[in-house]
């Protein structure tokens, strides 16, 4: 199961690595093309190499080989991680109009929320992978769910609880800020929304990761997610107003006009 998981999860990882590198600018022309070649192959190989060891360790006969394969897909992904936090990095080179859009001592903050996410991302990444390792060769194969259930939990299980529900909320952020790149969320609603999903994402990355050592650490995730939430509401009522708009051809259109649209 724990190959599945990953097997299916690191291909969805790389797709939105290769959307970043779409989205978000990285410099010149020839900065850019050298960027994400340096990025897209290990991302690529690496997602590629996961897979196909990993199902076929799981399913095709516990070849130690595969296993080995199905790591090293980990390790070139993992790598590729590094170098997209680094070429994320947050710095007044990447400033545009304040007016329109969040920023913070004339750093932009769209861009260092992708930046933390990258790198709360590769710290969860280490935290899952220390876990992994320590249950190392010959442990009886068991369900994460499971784990979750059963009371009380060892550190090493706390890990994997702890890397299991960071990285789906990390995914749900990442994808929360390509769609914020993506359409052009601005103004209000941009200022609103970046900072509220930066600090939201930051207190429940830290809180996650503090459950590996603190029971109390799940008050302090609904609070995280108390910023996160309304981020979130905020881009989706922006996106519906946009439709309604290019529905209709109108900029404020009346009550009827939107219930129409």
């Amino acid at each position: 199961i724990i190959m599945l998981y990953h097997s299916l999860a690191i291909p969805f990882v790389a797709s939105l690595v290769y959307l970043v590198l779409d989205q978000v600018p990285m410099g010149s022309p020839e900065e850019e093309r050298r960027v994400r070649r340096s990025i897209v192959v290990p991302v690529t190989a690496g997602y590629m190499l996961t897979s196909v060891g990993g199902m076929t360790f799981a399913y095709a006969g516990r070849s130690w080989i595969a296993h080995g394969v199905y790591l090293v897909g980990l390790t070139l992904v993992f790598y590729a991680g590094v170098l997209l936090a680094i070429a994320l990095w947050p710095s007044r080179r990447w400033a545009i109009d304040p007016d329109r859009y969040a920023h913070l001592w004339g750093i932009p903050l769209e861009r260092l929320a992708f930046f933390l996410v990258a790198v709360f991302a590769l710290v969860s990444a280490a935290i899952g992978g220390t876990a992994g390792a320590f249950f190392g060769n010959g442990f009886e194969a068991f369900l994460a769910e499971d784990i979750v259930r059963v009371d009380p939990h060892t550190t090493f299980e706390l890990m994997i609880i702890a890397h299991l529900h960071i990285m789906l909320t990390l995914i749900d952020v990442m994808i929360l800020l390509l769609v914020i790149r993506t359409y052009d969320v601005s103004g209000r609603v941009h200022r609103i929304a970046v900072p509220l999903t930066i600090i939201g994402t930051a207190v429940v990355t830290f809180a996650t990761w503090s459950v590996i050592g603190w029971e109390g650490a799940h008050k302090v995730i609904n609070i995280g997610s108390a910023f996160l939430l309304p981020g979130a509401i905020l881009v989706a009522i922006w996106g519906f107003a946009r439709l309604i708009r290019d529905g209709i051809g109108a900029q404020r259109p009346g009550f009827g006009g939107r219930l129409r649209a």
